[in-house]
């Protein structure tokens, strides 16, 4: 029996083989037909008479035929083919019951965790107590650098008494601060009547009297987390052209007087809660102290 099926299937596949060999000599055959004769062709068709040409679209059909069969053929073999190879699968790879997958899921997770072995270590340690951790001191801030004058932790000394955070043991020397100018100081300080009021509405204030306006692509991370300021190519700046126009902003307040200049500040819809006033005493200092205000003043006269 076994023999039988062995020869049947030696013949199968024997006629199977011979079947795709004329397939693809008719194949190659019509193709140089087609690309090794055209004039021939042609020629041909230009003499041949009515029933030569019935004969020949009569001899087209039955050919357009036999590669239908054939190709129909090859369909069915593939889908054979396809239907052996899931029966040989199912039975080398029987389907799954309830206690092989509970047995498999076991395995995975048996996998997972020897794969971490350090992490689930430290997961099962035990937690330990804020108030058992050792504190670190670093003693007052009592230690003054003798080039700069900073200050520094009392265990920041180093062993020459020489800092080098700071000023890089003095071969770092920066100019001294400049004073901060009125009434700006006594605003920031805390001691003018409307300070509470300015820190309140200060970016307001500083965006009035700004001579430019920053421009960037923001590109805030994705994601919880702080609030951060991230910023994706090039920083640019942005104001309006120099000279007296009908809008005037920015840079080009300083080319107007004083009082012509907070009128424009105020009637922005931004600036509606700033104190004019205060407005005033600031583009004061502005005009008296910024080395820029006094370029475009120079600029205007």
């Amino acid at each position: 029996m076994k023999k039988a099926i062995f020869l049947d299937f030696r013949i199968s596949h024997h006629a199977r083989k011979m079947f795709r060999h004329q397939i693809n000599l008719f194949d190659e055959n019509e193709q140089e037909g087609r690309v090794d004769h055209p004039e021939y062709m042609a020629d041909y068709r230009a003499t041949e008479n009515e029933e030569e040409a019935a004969a020949r679209r009569e001899e087209n059909r039955c050919r357009m035929e036999l590669r239908r069969e054939h190709e129909e053929q090859r369909e069915r073999e593939a889908e054979e083919l396809r239907a052996r190879n899931a029966v040989d699968h199912g039975e080398i790879v029987p389907i799954e019951n309830e206690e092989d997958e509970a047995l498999r899921l076991q395995l995975m997770t048996e996998r997972d965790r020897r794969g971490n072995p350090r992490t689930h270590r430290q997961a099962c340690k035990e937690i330990v107590a804020e108030d058992r951790v050792h504190l670190h001191d670093c003693g007052d801030l009592t230690k003054i650098c003798s080039e700069c004058d900073a200050k520094h932790f009392a265990k920041e000394m180093p062993k020459d008494k020489k800092f080098q955070q700071c000023c890089a043991k003095g071969n770092v020397i920066l100019p001294p601060a400049k004073p901060c100018p009125e009434p700006l100081a006594s605003l920031l300080q805390n001691r003018h009547p409307k300070s509470k009021h300015f820190m309140k509405q200060i970016r307001n204030y500083n965006s009035a009297h700004a001579f430019a306006s920053m421009g960037a692509k923001f590109s805030p991370p994705p994601g919880r987390g702080p609030t951060c300021v991230r910023i994706q190519g090039q920083i640019y700046h942005q104001t309006t052209p120099l000279g007296q126009t009908a809008n005037p902003r920015y840079s080009d307040l300083y080319f107007l007087d004083s009082a012509q200049a907070t009128d424009f500040r105020a009637n922005i819809e931004m600036n509606s809660g700033c104190c004019r006033t205060l407005m005033e005493e600031l583009d004061a200092m502005l005009r008296e102290k910024n080395p820029y205000a006094l370029t475009y003043k120079m600029m205007r006269q």
